[in-house]
């Protein structure tokens, strides 16, 4: 992970071994980000499998897990070529995941709109859906102000970036016809 991974400590401090490598994120720096590979493939003697998370890492991880002759899955988050760019950049984002989709043993897709996407561009790999969320928790006591609001309704919240890809716009748009559906 890279040294600012958020969970690292807490990770130790329940006994896991966790090493940090540094690692760019914005892909200026080719020369950092081939030094980033050869110290990935070296520290993964003794592991099983690779498994990338976002597009990035998911090139040098799948890179460094062909390298190091070990399964790899590649979970995108978003594949590189969705979202507001730049045509080029959006093209090449295709070149590279249609590139790496061949070593890549399993592709992730946190939902089937995704994994029809990657078929729809052609990705050659086996792709996997595992649904983005978590289990109600009836353990965890909702805030008073939460509860306050339920008293008048559902409670409906999205936590995400404000960006136009997350289309928070639509579920603005919907939320009438979906409380008339559903008083």
């Amino acid at each position: 992970a890279p040294a600012e991974f958020v969970h690292r400590d807490a990770l130790r401090a329940e006994g896991h071994e966790v090493r940090t490598l540094p690692f760019r994120r914005d892909y200026a720096h080719p020369h950092e980000d081939a030094r980033s590979l050869g110290r990935l493939v070296r520290a993964l003697k003794g592991a099983d499998v690779v498994h990338s998370h976002s597009a990035k890492s998911g090139v040098i991880g799948r890179l460094a897990a062909r390298i190091a002759r070990l399964p790899s899955v590649y979970t995108p988050h978003g594949f590189p070529f969705v979202g507001e760019m730049s045509e080029p950049r959006r093209r090449f984002g295709v070149v590279v995941e249609r590139a790496l989709a061949p070593v890549t043993d399993t592709i992730v897709c946190v939902c089937e709109f995704e994994r029809d996407l990657a078929r729809a561009k052609g990705l050659r790999a086996e792709l996997a859906v595992v649904h983005n969320g978590c289990p109600p928790r009836p353990d965890v006591a909702v805030a008073p102000e939460l509860a306050a609001l339920r008293r008048n309704g559902p409670v409906i919240g999205a936590v995400s970036t404000l960006r136009r890809a997350k289309r928070i716009d639509v579920l603005l748009d919907a939320l009438p016809r979906v409380f008339a559906a559903v008083p």
